[in-house]
């Protein structure tokens, strides 16, 4: 264990010795150093690096509150002094030292300085405590702002919810009205039906039905324009009486997604129904998993249940005309790379034994080894024209013949 590391101020020897004597026999290891003015100690502050510093109060060029000034708090200070009177040791230990020991009473000190070696260790945690907390919500700062999330804290006994900037921007409330608001400020700004099924989730999770709510909010924006929201969070609840104390979450701009994500949406609606309009199934199928989706009239050309398509991954070949299915695996097989479109046509044959023609286009998706790894396509039943071409060609060659 490392030796305690004592500095003392002190202009007289004897006394020196007395205090060092009382520390050694209560067994406490350590190495000392002796000066008598201010200039020998602020050396040793640097030099010696102390543990520990005991001053008497007064000495022939200073005092030690002189001395104290130099030190603070960063190193234990005791003073070891005859009479000063109760007054100035109140002083003393009103500036900040440590403790008061009258050198009349030494078999305190060893006492005295092992409680000022603990209260020394506790402060150190503490501020490394501390120093690691303000780097981590440094940390968390960043992070935030990188991901521009905004947060909120919700005092569920005050009604009273701290926002931070970036959620003050996320729900355009200027700086002016401040930080600190309570709820009905946040009613005027979301909309009603999300606010609906905002407190809904809030209930939900209130009850235990989830380990944290999450939900979606229209929110005005600038100009009044409605944008959409992600709100995310959990309720704190304390073990006493009172339940809930507070809430906290964060809350994410996602209009721009959101936005983006209904007009896909829509978009694919439009398809869909511009392919059920006209006739076109559409499908992909996978390596892994055979038919991953068949469109309604893909079902319709092909005769079939949605439940047919399940565990039969080679559907589609098997229900090719068995005249036409060297023809459709020569496109399906040739020159395996990367990605490839193919248009083609070909009889099929379905349940009723009916021969239909359809025309297939698509992409091929292939892997490193040269095998199909997904398809994606449309099929589109062309028997109709087929048969209405046939009949045209035969009416132009009785033409011909007549």
């Amino acid at each position: 264990m490392e030796k305690l590391r004592i500095l003392l101020l002190e202009d007289v020897v004897a006394d020196a010795e007395l205090a060092l004597y009382s520390i050694k026999k209560e067994g406490i290891d350590h190495v000392h150093v002796r000066v008598d003015n201010l200039k020998d100690f602020k050396n040793e502050l640097i030099s010696f690096r102390p543990n520990v510093i005991l001053s008497d109060y007064n000495l022939p060029t200073c005092t030690a509150l002189d001395a104290f000034e130099l030190v603070a708090d960063t190193v234990p200070f005791i003073i070891l002094s005859g009479a000063i009177g109760e007054e100035k040791a109140v002083e003393a230990l009103r500036r900040g030292a440590t403790d008061y020991v009258s050198k009349d009473s030494l078999s305190r000190l060893s006492h005295v300085l092992e409680r000022a070696m603990k209260e020394q260790v506790m402060r150190k945690e503490k501020l490394e405590t501390e120093k690691q907390l303000v780097v981590s919500k440094e940390r968390l700062e960043l992070a935030l702002i990188g991901a521009a999330l905004g947060t909120w804290d919700w005092d569920l006994k005050t009604n009273k919810i701290i926002f931070n900037r970036r959620a003050m921007e996320i729900f355009n409330i200027s700086e002016q009205v401040g930080i600190e608001f309570g709820l009905r400020t946040l009613y005027k700004v979301i909309h009603q039906d999300s606010l609906i099924e905002g407190i809904k989730s809030l209930r939900a999770h209130s009850m235990g039905q989830s380990p944290f709510f999450e939900c979606e909010l229209r929110v005005k924006g600038e100009r009044d324009q409605w944008k959409w929201i992600s709100a995310k969070g959990k309720i704190n609840r304390s073990v006493g009486e009172e339940g809930v104390l507070r809430a906290s979450g964060t809350l994410h701009d996602i209009d721009t997604a959101k936005t983006q994500q209904e007009k896909l949406v829509r978009s694919q609606q439009l398809l869909h129904e511009a392919q059920e309009i006209a006739g076109i199934g559409s499908f992909e199928w996978t390596l892994m998993d055979g038919f991953t989706y068949c469109s309604r009239a893909f079902r319709e050309i092909f005769e079939i249940e949605e439940t047919d398509l399940k565990n039969h991954r080679d559907f589609y070949y098997n229900h090719v005309h068995s005249e036409d299915r060297e023809y459709v695996l020569a496109v399906f097989l040739k020159d395996r790379k990367g990605r490839q479109d193919f248009d083609l046509e070909h009889r099929i044959v379905v349940s009723s034994n009916m021969q239909k023609v359809i025309r297939s286009r698509g992409q091929l998706f292939f892997n490193d080894t040269e095998k199909i790894v997904r398809v994606v396509g449309t099929v589109l039943d062309i028997t109709e024209q087929k048969e209405t071409q046939r009949a045209l060609y035969r009416g132009q060659e009785l033409e011909r013949h007549r």
